[in-house]
């Protein structure tokens, strides 16, 4: 049995990552952010994420979408999620070692983890509808057979949510203060539809960070 080279025993991790939601059949969402988890022992971390969702206007559309809008003028339900951030629990019970190419030992451990938190979306819908008022309309603008104006309408509403959070993923660790580590985690939150209706929204999230351990270990 050989003795265990990397320490997280009351360590913090801070770790910088990008992301992307990729179960969303309308956007292509691209996130940024940061986490500062403490290691409570070598299993056990709370771990704090704040991360934001670049907000690219129509470049954030899918093909499907564009598809929709520009054959039948109208736009899905879009819910893009601008910023959310969490505190979860962490538990890592599996360590292990790998060979490299045949040569270079790395190490790694799997991780499970579960969060609460809080997230901003923004609502986007876009539908026909009659040319009532001019403040509350889209550019576009056509005329129907009876000469009516129709207008494309926009309705735009930013929402809070609570949210839930949970996943894992793996950390592959080449020093004793860098790791990076690739995870999957799925958000969920329920959102407001028109005002009227309650719909729960699942973001998967697929994210990529590299890792720094802080104090240094002392050799």
């Amino acid at each position: 049995m050989q003795r265990k080279s990397f320490l997280k025993l009351k360590r913090w991790e801070i770790s910088p990552h990008v992301a992307s939601v990729i179960n969303d059949p309308f956007l292509k969402r691209r996130i940024i952010g940061t986490g500062v988890a403490y290691n409570l022992t070598e299993v056990f971390a709370v771990e704090t994420m704040i991360d934001y969702g670049l907000d690219l206007g129509d470049a954030d559309l899918t093909t499907l979408t564009q598809q929709i809008k520009e054959g039948n003028s109208v736009a899905p339900d879009i819910s893009r999620l601008l910023a959310f951030g969490d505190v979860s629990f962490v538990y890592s019970p599996i360590y292990g070692k790998a060979a490299v190419l045949g040569r270079k030992i790395v190490m790694f451990d799997v991780y499970g983890k579960f969060g609460m938190g809080i997230g901003q979306t923004k609502d986007d819908g876009t539908v026909s509808g009659i040319l009532k008022n001019a403040d509350n309309q889209c550019p576009e603008l056509s005329t129907l057979a009876d000469g009516t104006e129709e207008a494309m309408f926009c309705q735009t509403q930013i929402q809070w949510h609570p949210t839930t959070s949970f996943g894992g993923g793996i950390r592959v660790i080449f020093s004793d203060s860098f790791a990076v580590r690739l995870e999957g985690r799925s958000l969920t939150y329920i959102e407001t539809v028109n005002s009227t209706m309650l719909e729960m929204k699942n973001n998967f999230i697929v994210q990529g960070s590299a890792s720094f351990f802080l104090p240094t270990i002392k050799q």
